[in-house]
Parts: C-alpha cells; sequence; structure tokens
C-alpha cells in the first residue's frame, strides 16, 4: 500500500493505487485462517494433537472419531492452501521489487518473528508450561525447538493459563 501525500490530486493518487484487490482471494485467506485457530482449539481439547495447553478428558469412540476426521480433513488442505496463495502473489512481489528488496523484506517479515519466537518466546513458552512430570528447566524444556526429538515439546498444562 502506498503512501498518499496530503496535498495530491485526484490523478496522482489514481496512479499511485496498483491494480484492484481479488476479493476472493481475501474471503479465501481469511477463512483458512478461522480453520487454523479452530484447528488450535481442537488440539486442546482432543485426544490428537499436540499444543502448549492441553485439556484431555476420557472421551468415547464417537468424539475419537469426530475429532479425529474433523482434524484430519482439516490438516489436508488449509495449510497447503495458504501456501498457494502466497506462493501466487510471491512472483508478482518478486518483479516489482527485484532480487536483493524481495529477500530482505521476506527476512523482516518472516525471518525475524520466526527467530525472535525460535529463540525468544518458545522457550519461554516451554519454561512456563512444562510436560506433567518435567522440571521447569530452560534448558531441558526451553531449548527443544526443533520439534518433538528426545521428549521435548511434550503437552503440557500450563499453570499460568488454568488461571483466567
Amino acid at each position: 500500500m502506498a503512501d498518499i501525500p496530503m496535498g495530491a490530486t485526484i490523478g496522482a493518487v489514481a496512479e499511485t493505487r496498483s491494480a484492484p484487490r481479488l476479493l476472493f482471494i481475501d474471503n479465501i485467506r481469511w477463512s483458512m485462517i478461522i480453520l487454523v485457530l479452530s484447528m488450535h482449539a481442537t488440539d486442546t481439547y482432543s485426544p490428537f494433537g499436540n499444543w502448549y495447553f492441553v485439556d484431555r478428558q476420557v472421551t468415547s469412540l464417537a468424539t475419537k472419531l469426530f475429532f479425529g476426521v474433523y482434524q484430519s480433513f482439516l490438516q489436508a488442505f488449509f495449510m497447503a492452501v495458504l501456501f498457494f496463495v502466497a506462493g501466487y502473489f510471491s512472483a508478482a512481489a518478486y518483479d516489482r521489487k527485484g532480487f536483493a528488496p524481495f529477500v530482505r523484506d521476506r527476512f523482516f517479515r518472516l525471518g525475524l518473528p520466526t527467530l525472535l519466537y525460535m529463540l525468544v518466546i518458545g522457550p519461554l513458552t516451554q519454561y512456563f508450561c512444562p510436560a506433567p512430570g518435567e522440571p521447569a528447566d530452560l534448558l531441558t524444556n526451553g531449548c527443544c525447538i526443533f520439534g518433538t526429538a528426545n521428549g521435548c515439546r511434550k503437552p503440557g498444562r500450563c499453570g499460568f493459563a488454568r488461571r483466567f
């Protein structure tokens, strides 16, 4: 989105605008984001999945089947749709910006938040939300940022989240 100076004429404003928005793409994106939120909420309460906060109860076979089918259905397509939409618009952004500005922009918009999560937010969350029976130790729980190897990222019960 371009900044438009205060004293700009209507012709100048029309020149700074790019192609019209594809509203159906916006609708696809928000719909998929709602499904992502639904998936993460389901991970908290279903007998499947892994999340920082879990509240699992004893469930019947029908409940397990419902959660299993629902989560399998969602995971089968929603992330692929989001990646497809992002990839569709990446080519035009690359053509418009060029290599170096495109990579720099992606690093600031995607790389820095990822590093912030991996090096600060993720370890602190694992420290404050250890798995049941695990000590609240930053070295054993907090540094497990690359998956579930060696018992890392076991589902835990966040004591501070239970208070709310």
